[in-house]
C-alpha cells in the first residue's frame, strides 16, 4: 500500500510542515511537534508519519488538516493504531487507540 493520502477536492492550500500538539496522558505533561510532510517523528513508544497537511485558503475560515498514521515503536510491521486525516476544527477525532499520547492537530505551514 502506498503511503499517501487520499486527494481531497474542496481547494484546500498544501503545506509543508504539520504541527501537533501532543498530551502526556500518563503525566499530564504537553508538547508541541513540527513534522515535514514525508517525515516522521518517534513521540513516546508511537512512530507519527505526516502524509499530507492542508489549510483552507484566504477568505476561508480558517482551519487545518494532517494526513497521519500513527503507529506502536514496538510493531511497526503491524497495523497502525489511527491512519487518517485529523481536523484542528473537530479535536474530538484526535485520540488513538489506548496509547500513552493524545494528539490534535494545531496548523500546517
Amino acid at each position: 500500500m502506498a503511503d499517501t493520502a487520499p486527494v481531497i477536492s474542496s481547494g484546500w492550500t498544501p503545506g509543508k510542515t504539520a504541527l501537533l500538539g501532543v498530551l502526556d496522558k500518563v503525566d499530564g505533561s504537553t508538547a508541541q511537534v513540527s513534522i515535514l510532510v514525508g517525515g516522521q517523528a518517534n513521540i513516546g513508544d508511537l512512530q507519527v508519519s505526516v502524509q499530507s497537511c492542508l489549510i483552507r485558503p484566504a477568505g476561508q475560515l480558517p482551519d487545518a488538516a494532517i494526513f497521519l498514521t500513527v503507529e506502536p515503536l514496538a510493531n511497526i510491521s503491524g497495523p497502525p493504531l489511527f491512519r487518517g486525516w485529523m481536523v484542528r476544527s473537530t479535536p474530538g477525532a484526535t485520540v488513538v487507540g489506548d496509547a500513552g499520547e493524545t494528539f490534535r492537530v494545531i496548523g500546517c505551514s
